[in-house]
């Protein structure tokens, strides 16, 4: 059985596993594995930190020979893929708003997101040094194909694994809830309703399972594009707009808001058509 099949063999086994688990209707019973999650996304960086220690100590610093300063082929791509991380920055105001010392929260947030930047590009440069001399890490979008076989590779990949049973249907949540706000306004509470929502539920789970399985060999040139469609909009568009609609009070102010405005419009759509061009040339 060829790889192809083999993806498309675990279609069904995914969307059975997670159907049920996105017909619950109190997404409270999964909000105990927002932990569980951080401690996965932790232990992963902590073991491949450091074996990537222990490969560089082993074999000196595997970088590739082609590795330049800039990736001159695919920077564009770095640029989505990097603010896409900005993906999670909408949930800012509303934990602003149920927080009890509103004083020092923004100081919270300023260090929290200098501490995610500085362990993004150090993790970033650390593995690019250590494995990029390896066909794999060229083949392979995912880091977790860096590790090493063993006991310790297969845990974390396992636990990833129940990670990701457990954090789907608080992804998928939001979206269930504003196309259902749409398609069954107004509708009685009825047998009727609660089929219809359970169908609406099976059809996003299935698409997004075969979405999955579409992207996963492109997986870093798809969160290109979704960061530049998506998220450069949210982290600096969208601002822009609000603060100028609401908050700018000088000539100064509403300048500045202007130009981002249209720097974020035009680097959205040159990263969204730089990615899109760069999955059509395999790249």
């Amino acid at each position: 059985m060829n790889d192809k099949k083999v993806k498309w063999f675990f279609l069904p086994i995914c969307f059975f596993i997670f159907y049920p688990l996105v017909l619950v209707r109190k997404i409270e019973v999964f909000a105990k594995f927002h932990l569980f999650g951080d401690i996965m996304i932790l232990v992963a960086i902590v073991v491949m930190t450091i074996d990537a220690i222990i490969s560089v100590s082993d074999k000196g610093w595997n970088a590739s020979p082609d590795l330049g300063v800039i990736n001159t082929s695919l920077w564009p791509n770095a640029i989505g893929f990097a603010v896409y991380s900005f993906e999670g920055v909408g949930v800012i105001l509303p934990i602003y708003d149920i927080t009890e010392d509103k004083k020092n929260y923004y100081k919270l947030v300023v260090v929290v997101c200098s501490c995610i930047t500085i362990m993004y590009v150090a993790f970033g440069e650390l593995c690019v040094f250590a494995y990029s001399g390896n066909r794999s890490f060229v083949t392979d979008p995912l880091i977790t194909g860096q590790m090493p076989d063993g006991p310790i590779s297969w845990i974390v990949k396992i636990l990833f694994m129940f990670n990701l049973f457990a954090s789907y249907p608080l992804v998928i949540y939001p979206a269930n809830n504003v196309i259902e706000s749409y398609l069954y306004a107004g509708w009685p509470k009825s047998r009727k309703r609660q089929m219809c929502k359970n169908l609406n539920r099976a059809i996003l789970c299935f698409f997004t399972v075969i979405l999955a399985i579409v992207v996963y060999g492109k997986i870093d040139t798809f969160l290109s594009i979704t960061g530049a469609v998506t998220c450069i909009p949210i982290a600096f568009i969208y601002p822009a707009m609000f603060h100028y609609k609401g908050a700018a009070e000088t000539k100064g102010q509403r300048i500045c808001d202007t130009i981002l405005i249209f720097c974020g419009v035009g680097l959205s759509i040159f990263c969204t058509i730089y990615a899109v061009a760069a999955w059509s040339e395999g790249g």
